[in-house]
Parts: structure tokens; sequence; C-alpha cells
């Protein structure tokens, strides 16, 4: 099967493409252990990404909220209560949380501490979630039905 690339100047234009959710339908935000997957499109209807959310079933603060376009690059993605990243370079491990973003020959293979400017509540899912849909630019985010903790 042939590798599935972009450049990184189409990687960064996609991320930063305004993305709109494809239904007014409220979508439940997953319980632990499980994971949703939200449709996209971009605002002329060409681009189509793919909005996943995935909860841990085991720790209550490891999460993973990541966008993808091309239904299989993924261009960001924010892992919450993981494990430290090694990045390719020999560079120290970055620890959990992180982001990590697409990068030209590494795909998403590369990650960096999370920017304290963007993302100001790590320890809450629910904002941080939201923080991570500006991050992308959804700008019609998808309506999430948040479950009482």
């Amino acid at each position: 099967m042939a590798e599935i690339g972009l450049t990184q100047a189409e990687a960064d234009a996609l991320l930063r493409m305004e993305k709109h959710r494809l239904s007014d339908d409220m979508v439940a935000f997953p319980a632990p252990g499980q994971n949703i997957t939200v449709e996209l499109r971009s605002s002329d209807n060409r681009e189509e990404f793919l909005l996943d959310v995935w909860r841990s079933d085991k720790n209550p603060r490891r999460a993973r909220f990541q966008i993808r376009a091309k239904r299989a690059i993924i261009l960001a993605r924010i892992d919450l209560g993981g494990q430290p990243h090694s990045n390719q370079e020999d560079k120290p491990d970055i620890p959990a949380p992180h982001l990590h973003l697409y990068r030209e020959g590494l795909g998403d293979g590369w990650a960096r501490p999370v920017p304290s400017e963007n993302f100001t509540a790590l320890d809450d899912h629910y904002r941080t979630l939201e923080e991570f849909m500006v991050y992308c630019n959804i700008t019609t985010p998808p309506k999430f039905q948040w479950e009482l903790l």
C-alpha cells in the first residue's frame, strides 16, 4: 500500500482551514473506555475531516483528541495523562500531556509540550476538547452532550 503523505505546507493549510460539523445532532461525549469519531467538512465542502475523541477505561486522566484529514492523516493530536513521548531527535522525552503535530516525513510521530496559551485547563477533558477544537479551527463544532462527573 502506498504511503499517504502531505507536504508541510499542505498539512499546515488543512489544520488552519475552517471546519464545520455536518449534523446538528447531539454527540455523546464518550464514557471511559469508549471513543467516537465526528465527521467535519471545510467551508467549501472540498475537504473532509474526522475528529476523534477517546477516553481510557483504566486511567480516568488519560484521553486523546485528534483531527484527521484524508481519513488517515493525523494533523494534530493531544495526549492527556499518558506516557512521555520520545521525538526522533536526540532531545529529552516530552512528558504528557503533549501535542502531536503533523511533520512532513514523520506524520504524527513528533510531539511538543502543550502550549499554555491555547490550553488552559488540561485536567478538565471537556475544556481541553473545546480548546482543541478552537486550536484546530473547528468553527462550527459538534454539539456535545457532556456526561455528569
